[in-house]
Order: C-alpha cells, then structure tokens, then sequence
C-alpha cells in the first residue's frame, strides 16, 4: 500500500498490490471512515476507492487496521454482473470515435478536468448527461 498526505499525518492510499499482481492506482477515493469488515472481522479505517483494472472500473473497500491492510470487492447495487457502468460506455464510445477527452469536454462546454471525472467514474452521471456526451460524441464536425 502506497500512502500520500503524510504532510496533515493522515493516511490516503493511492495504490495496492495483490501477491503476485500488478500495483492497482487508486482513481479516487469517495468515502473513509472508522468501519468494520463484514467479510474478515477487521476493524479501522474503510476507505472507498475506485480502481481500474484492464479497462473496466469497479469499486473496492480499503481497511487500514493498525499496521494491516486488507481489500474487499464491492458488488454495485443495481447492477447486474458484467453490466458496464455508463462512465465505462462513454469512454469506450469517445474511443471508438477516434476523440480526446480534449474534445469531447471542448463540444460539451465543459471543463476537460470535469469531464475526466466523469469518465473516471468520480462523478454522477445522470440520463440527460448520457444523451448530451453520446450526441457530442456522434456529431462529425466539418473539416477545416
């Protein structure tokens, strides 16, 4: 586990790695709090964390218990197993334009940092949103 803000003494993770595994980057982390594991009986700090791994994000429970650390999967409430979150589909969709977020962000009138969040899954994405980025995102503009 790689930690970051030691500067306000406060632990954030920012990283983990499995036995054998690849270091994970933590996309965000949207929730910490003193709680206990339902699936291992540990006790201490939960944090919430979004992670990406081989394109697709979910996310996952961090407990920080004195000197151990420990990771739960989180199964998303509402979604079916293997269900792409919408953040998922509009990346896949901008991809498969051949678009940056750049531009994407540039048609939508939005700020480029807001519009990673959103595909970084940070922020909520509501229906009418959807429909304003995929259009922005169908819509060839002409050539120079």
């Amino acid at each position: 586990m790689r930690r970051c803000g030691e500067e306000s003494m406060r632990i954030r993770p920012v990283a983990y790695q499995l036995l054998g595994g690849s270091p994970v980057k933590i996309d965000c982390v949207t929730d910490e709090r003193q709680a206990a594991s339902l699936k291992s009986g540990g006790q201490g700090m939960r944090y919430t964390c979004k992670v990406t791994v081989e394109e697709v994000q979910s996310d996952a429970y961090l407990f920080h218990d004195e000197e151990l650390w420990f990771m739960e999967a989180i199964q998303a409430q509402g979604t079916a197993r293997g269900a792409e979150p919408a953040h998922v589909q509009l990346r896949k969709a901008r991809r498969e334009a051949g678009l940056s977020q750049n531009e994407v962000a540039r048609r939508l009138g939005m700020d480029v940092l807001e519009y990673c969040r959103l595909e970084g899954g940070c922020e909520e994405i509501d229906v009418e949103l959807i429909h304003k980025v995929t259009e922005s995102i169908k819509h060839k503009e002409p050539a120079s």
